[in-house]
């Protein structure tokens, strides 16, 4: 284990898709439901990993702040997007540390 990744659980992934490419293609949705106002709910959608569909059971409320005509009762869709982004590249980046074995201080 590395900065709480299990390194042989990384080893054998990095393997899998060494030998079948399409191991490492995944397939992501949300569906989203207006409320109210500005609010929207989104909800994952199972999403497919390989030849795999993995259960998503998360929701969360989508807002805007008063001051765009919303209630402020959860992120906007830009920080819903760029938190989004950045959790990408952070998990991209501490896998690859990882396999180095880099580890946190």
């Amino acid at each position: 284990m590395i900065n709480n990744i299990s390194t042989c659980g990384l080893s054998e992934f990095a393997n899998e898709v060494r030998a079948a490419p399409e191991e490492a293609r995944a397939g992501y949705g949300v569906r989203v439901t207006w409320e109210n106002g500005m609010r929207s709910c989104a909800e994952a959608l199972p999403m497919k990993i390989g030849p795999y569909t993995v259960s998503r059971s998360f929701s969360w409320k989508v807002d805007e702040p008063r001051q765009l005509l919303g209630a402020n009762h959860g992120p906007n869709p830009q920080e819903l997007l760029l938190s989004g982004l950045a959790g990408c590249i952070m998990a991209a980046f501490v896998a690859g540390a990882t396999a180095r074995g880099v580890q946190s201080g």
